[in-house]
């Protein structure tokens, strides 16, 4: 992993250890124009060090316009009444990594392998 990034490990072994995950799918951000961000190699480095300390096989999802479509349908929940409170960066968050899970389940022969 690159310097700087502090990745909760002990949180994650908790976690994998409670749920026996057969394989991990990992967000990988883009441009729109095709090029990296500052971050895709980060998550490179975080989905081969998933498979090596844990030793199940690493699908990294094109996440492109995720939280885009997140904020979109929460915004529609909300203006329709569905959904009461105010919408939060977290609820963008777990409703985009959803929709990433559901990219991938549909299509997973179009994710990148670690």
């Amino acid at each position: 992993m690159e310097r700087g990034v502090d990745v909760p490990w002990p949180a994650i072994e908790k976690l994998v250890r409670e749920y026996q995950p057969s394989q991990f799918v990992v967000g990988l951000p883009w441009n729109m124009d095709d090029t990296p961000t500052v971050l895709t190699d980060t998550c490179r480095a975080f989905g081969a060090e998933l498979k090596q300390r844990f030793g199940q096989p690493v699908a990294l999802v094109d996440e492109r316009l995720s939280s885009r479509e997140a904020e979109s349908l929460l915004r529609e929940a909300r203006a329709s009444g569905a959904k009461k409170r105010r919408n939060t960066h977290a609820d963008v968050d777990m409703l985009a990594a959803r929709l990433l899970l559901e990219q991938w389940m549909e299509n997973p022969s179009a994710a990148e392998n670690s």
